[in-house]
């Protein structure tokens, strides 16, 4: 296994929407595959507000189901990391749990500049998804409706598709490292609210 190089351009994160898209189809595929080879972990601290206490629920860290591999399709784009890592890679922010049926596809960290700082996106059989990204960023955030510290933005996920399960709704909050988005993929909204509140 070996890594490639990364595709996002060097560019301010608000530039950076369309290339993102990219980044996405391109992880997925490998990061199924990457799972396989690291194996899973349990062994994650789970948060509780600003806190990390505990075990993570099973779908944080259990791989994502053999057929939501066929929900996105794409090239290699980057080498997915080992699950163990995902507090430090999304800097401790991570939901207490996801809906049954959800697994990890991949957990990726950045290169620099305008990379994400880390990346993690759980999938179900039927597409939904849910990703978490963390930015070194003080981009300003769109107003919008408030949902704990994060707002609901008017933006669009990556891994939104048409035909595709929907909605799609984008959040995000200004927390460390800089900017935190929240995109979740098919869930109604008071489930993706609930994700939401839970990431801290």
């Amino acid at each position: 296994m070996h890594s490639v190089a990364h595709p996002l351009p060097k560019c301010h994160h608000a530039q950076v929407q369309s290339a993102r898209g990219a980044f996405f189809l391109g992880l997925t595929l490998f990061g199924a595959a990457s799972l396989q080879c690291t194996g899973g972990s349990t062994s994650l601290p789970l948060r509780e507000g600003f806190k990390v206490t505990g075990m993570p629920p099973p779908s944080l860290v259990s791989p994502a189901p053999a057929a939501a591999r066929h929900c996105l399709m794409g090239p290699v784009r980057a080498q997915s990391v080992d699950p163990a890592a995902m507090l430090s890679q999304l800097d401790g922010h991570v939901p207490t749990d996801l809906p049954a049926g959800f697994g990890l596809l991949g957990l990726w960290g950045g290169l620099g500049g305008a990379d994400p700082e880390g990346t993690a996106i759980w999938f179900d059989t039927s597409c939904r998804n849910v990703a978490i990204e963390t930015w070194a960023s003080s981009d300003p955030i769109p107003d919008g409706p408030t949902v704990g510290v994060f707002t609901l933005t008017s933006g669009v996920p990556p891994t939104c598709a048409t035909p595709g399960p929907k909605p799609c709704l984008s959040y995000r909050a200004h927390l460390a490292p800089g900017l935190v988005e929240v995109d979740t993929v098919g869930l109604a909204r008071s489930e993706a609210d609930a994700i939401v509140r839970s990431v801290a």
